[in-house]
């Protein structure tokens, strides 16, 4: 070894009390975690009631605009582009709840207004059920403009009160789970449509007006099954929301 070149010794205990530095700062991290630890997002009655009800209610979502079409053409001889003129009437009540329900909400008891507008959406998905040959489709449209409404009235208060009980460190996940869970159900939806109305089928012919009554009548009651949740809701929700406003 040349004479210029000199190795570096380490004392002894200089390996061992890196070591142990790196201890110290792995307990006092793992303290810190504990002291702050994560917070769990299902504990948060709001959001747990938003994904649950929220969830039921979208089940007709995904379903309606699968099995009415289906229905109008193969069983009232609709084009495919009549059909879809007729669904627009729910997506022009949808819109036109949102000029007028916010300035409900600010009167109203939001949970009351929650339960109405889920059981008026649940019946107007079922009485689609009794759709048949002679039913006129203004009479069909008005009854889809009717569900827009008081569906828009449900899932603006429903999606508001979400982040209400909520840690503002946990907004971040909680959206996250929020859209995953409604891709989920909205998809559910379609899958529990298209399994009634195959129960309900019993022949390869086009089906009758009246083989899709049980797929509209099961996902009604499926998605009414929304008011349990809502009923868990505390009574002053309205209160907590206006001032988290």
């Amino acid at each position: 070894m040349p004479p210029f070149v000199r190795p570096i010794r380490r004392p002894a205990g200089a390996r061992r009390g890196s070591c142990g530095s790196r201890a110290r700062l792995s307990l006092s991290c793992a303290q810190g975690r504990g002291a702050n630890p994560r917070p769990r997002l299902l504990r948060a009655t709001t959001l747990h009631v938003s994904l649950w009800a929220g969830g039921l209610q979208r089940l007709a979502v995904g379903g309606l605009p699968f099995l009415l079409p289906l229905m109008l053409q193969q069983s009232l001889d609709m084009s495919p582009l009549d059909a879809g003129k007729v669904l627009i009437a729910s997506a022009t009540g949808g819109l036109a709840a949102r000029f007028f329900v916010p300035w409900l909400l600010d009167r109203l008891d939001i949970r009351a207004v929650m339960a109405a507008c889920a059981l008026g959406a649940s019946i107007g998905t079922g009485v689609l059920a009794a759709v048949d040959r002679t039913t006129p489709v203004w009479l069909i449209a008005a009854c889809l403009a009717i569900v827009g409404v008081v569906r828009s009235g449900f899932f603006i208060p429903a999606t508001a009160i979400a982040y209400v009980d909520l840690d503002p460190r946990a907004i971040g996940q909680a959206t996250v789970l929020l859209t995953m869970a409604q891709q989920f159900s909205i998809s559910l939806g379609v899958s529990l449509s298209a399994g009634l109305l195959h129960n309900s089928v019993c022949s390869d012919a086009s089906p009758p007006a009246a083989n899709f009554a049980l797929a509209f009548a099961g996902i009604g009651f499926a998605s009414s099954l929304s008011l349990i949740w809502i009923t868990r809701l505390r009574a002053n929700i309205g209160e907590a929301l206006r001032q988290a406003d």
